[in-house]
């Protein structure tokens, strides 16, 4: 019999963490939806300074502090964080990387977009290889 289906949920915002409009929306209620049809589902988004840290217990994960990715000859280090989902238990994981996310908004004309949103990509894949988690999905949300 097989497994649970395995669903990375990766977005540059989940309400009601972060929110600046629709895809908030979506990849929290999708988040509940598949945990709650029996999905191991796990979130991924970045941990902005505008994150509501309100809402649930946020621990770090400790096995993922200090981790280093490089970008040219660039190296960014970031940690993460985890809290559940409010209103599921499904697994919520925060990047954490103050250098590129503690901006005065959630989304920037800064010269260095790509780069912050490269890393959540990049930093997601690398934090389920981390956990031997192999998602049979990775179902990834648009950024600007």
């Amino acid at each position: 019999m097989p497994g649970k289906l395995r669903v990375a949920l990766i977005a540059s915002e989940v309400f009601p963490f972060a929110k600046t409009g629709g895809l908030a929306d979506v990849a929290g209620s999708l988040g509940k939806y598949l945990y709650k049809n029996n999905v191991d589902v796990r979130l991924v988004t970045p941990l902005y300074s505008q994150t509501n840290l309100n809402v649930a217990d946020f621990y770090p994960v400790d096995f993922l502090q200090g981790m280093e990715l490089a970008f040219g000859e660039r190296k960014i280090t970031y940690s993460v964080h985890t809290a559940l989902l409010p209103g599921s238990d499904a697994s919520v994981y925060f990047i954490s990387c103050p250098e590129l996310f503690n901006r005065n908004s959630i989304y920037t004309n800064d010269l260095d977009e790509h780069i912050r949103f490269t890393l959540l990509s990049r930093a997601s894949i690398e934090i389920f290889q981390r956990m031997a988690w192999a998602p049979d999905i990775f179902h990834c949300n648009d950024w600007q």
